[in-house]
Order: structure tokens, then C-alpha cells, then sequence
């Protein structure tokens, strides 16, 4: 019972502080606009030995290579991406380098009309384009298709919005293995408080249920006294102690963190709640 009584403690107290870790790089709300790339391509005169009368054209238009570039965004945070926060100095902005064109592009999709999406051109800059929203709900989204005759494999993806720390993410290149490992913590960490707290309230039940055997054996059938003496003849009223401190110290914190968040608005409207009525 004594080693079950030492372990214990050590193997909660790591999970605390896997808790603790995990709680402090993950903020329970965070603004993350976030991107990934597609690209293909469709030619470029200076792979192919042609004669001189041989020409692309696009859409009328003559081109030396022709590019498209897919650029999928989406939030990938926990809160609204509202359009009214784009820094005005700043705006989001996709482009190539400056001496590339680009030739058409379409908003080929996105997950709400009422996301508003809209991008055009830059104005006096044909090698930039600017988007705008109205606002993006966590997984909203939208796919964007550039068709241009640039060198570069990949757009920069430029601007800012009020929350972002550093702009919009690029999530391309990003490993598997790792995004995967990351999600599982950060889900495994949801359900911690949870195991933490259920270990302590069987340790203080297993506690206070040892006082009460202690105190008078013959409320207990018999089978359960032939397992006490068995796991430890000598079992007393300092480890039944043991069992409730430790019980009752792991148990009423994490049980806390269960508890309190659930409300969603602010105490200081508590006094409110529930005295107006419905019209």
C-alpha cells in the first residue's frame, strides 16, 4: 500500500505538469490564418529548343512560360478572422516577383457565400493581388487559382491582420508525423483534468472508506476484511490519512479546472442572469 501511496503522487504530478506545459503554449483562443500551395507547370520557352515563329499564347496574349499556382487558405485558429482587421498599411497580399505577370485568376471555391471572399488585383502592380473577407469562422476557408507566367514555384504571401503575430502561416513542407503527434497532445490534453481528478476521487473515497473500516470493521462484508489483510495487515489510521490527503489534493484542483470554465460569460454578469424575461 505504501508503494501504491508513493507512486502515485509522482505519476500525477507528471501529468500536472504535462497539463501545465501544454496549457501554456496552447491559449484557448488564438487567431492563426493559414495557407498552403499547389503548383504546376505548363510551360516555358526555355526548355524547349522552338524556332522563333513558334509561340505560346494565353488567352490571346503572348507568354515565355505559363504557371498555375493554387493556394488554398483557411483559419486554422479557434476564433473569427473578422475583414474589418486587416492592417490597412498592410493587406493581405499574394504576389510574384516584380518583374512576373499575372495572366487570370478565380476564386475557384469557398466554404460559405457569405464569407465574402474577394480578391483582385493590386492596383499599378500586375504582379500582386489583394484579398479581402468579410470574415472566417474556425475551418473556413477558400481556394484560390493564379494562372502566371513567373519563375518562382510558390507565391509570397504578405500582410497582416490584428491577432496575427507574424501574418499568414505557410503550412507547406510541414511533416506529417509531427502535425500529427502535435494534435494527439493537444486532444490528449483535454481529457487529462478529467483522469487526474477521477484518480484522486477513487484515492479519496479509498481513504475515507478506510477510516470508516477502521473505525468499525463490521460494516464490511467479510470478503473485504480478508482483502485488506491480505494487501496489508498493517494498514492504519496514518495511511488511511495518507490516501485522503493525497486524494483530496489532486482531486479538488483538477475537479476545479472542470468545473469553473464552464461559464461562458463574465461574473461580473452573473447578477444579470435569468432577471430579464422574454419578450
Amino acid at each position: 500500500m505504501n508503494s501504491i501511496i508513493n507512486a502515485v503522487p509522482i505519476t500525477i504530478g507528471i501529468l500536472g505538469i504535462a497539463i501545465g506545459l501544454i496549457a501554456y503554449f496552447k491559449p484557448r483562443q488564438r487567431l492563426k490564418f493559414a495557407y498552403q500551395t499547389k503548383y504546376t507547370r505548363y510551360f516555358a520557352q526555355e526548355d524547349y529548343a522552338l524556332p522563333s515563329e513558334v509561340v505560346m499564347t494565353f488567352e490571346g496574349e503572348k507568354v515565355e512560360r505559363l504557371s498555375k499556382s493554387t493556394i488554398i487558405f483557411w483559419n486554422a485558429g479557434t476564433d473569427v478572422l473578422r475583414g474589418e482587421d486587416i492592417v490597412e498599411s498592410d493587406p493581405i497580399r499574394i504576389g510574384f516577383e516584380p518583374t512576373a505577370r499575372i495572366l487570370s485568376h478565380k476564386v475557384c471555391g469557398s466554404t460559405k457565400d457569405t464569407n465574402q471572399i474577394n480578391v483582385h488585383l493590386v492596383a499599378e502592380a500586375v504582379h500582386e493581388l489583394a484579398v479581402t473577407y468579410d470574415y472566417l469562422d474556425p475551418r473556413d476557408g477558400f481556394v484560390l487559382e493564379v494562372m502566371h507566367n513567373s519563375r518562382r514555384r510558390r507565391p509570397r504571401v504578405m500582410g497582416n491582420a490584428k491577432g496575427l503575430s507574424d501574418g499568414p502561416k505557410g503550412l507547406d513542407g510541414a511533416n506529417p508525423t509531427q502535425k500529427f503527434s502535435r494534435q494527439l497532445m493537444l486532444r490528449a490534453s483535454r481529457f487529462l483534468p478529467y483522469v487526474v481528478s477521477a484518480v484522486g476521487g477513487v484515492f479519496l473515497l479509498l481513504g475515507l472508506a478506510s477510516f470508516l473500516y477502521l473505525n468499525s470493521p463490521n460494516v464490511f462484508p467479510a470478503w473485504v476484511n480478508s482483502l485488506v489483510l491480505w494487501a496489508n495487515d498493517d494498514f492504519g489510521h496514518s495511511d488511511a490519512s495518507a490516501l485522503v490527503a493525497l486524494g483530496a489534493a489532486y482531486f479538488i484542483p483538477f475537479a476545479a479546472m472542470i468545473w469553473f470554465p464552464r461559464r461562458r460569460y463574465p461574473k461580473a454578469l452573473t447578477i444579470y442572469v435569468g432577471r430579464e424575461k422574454d419578450e
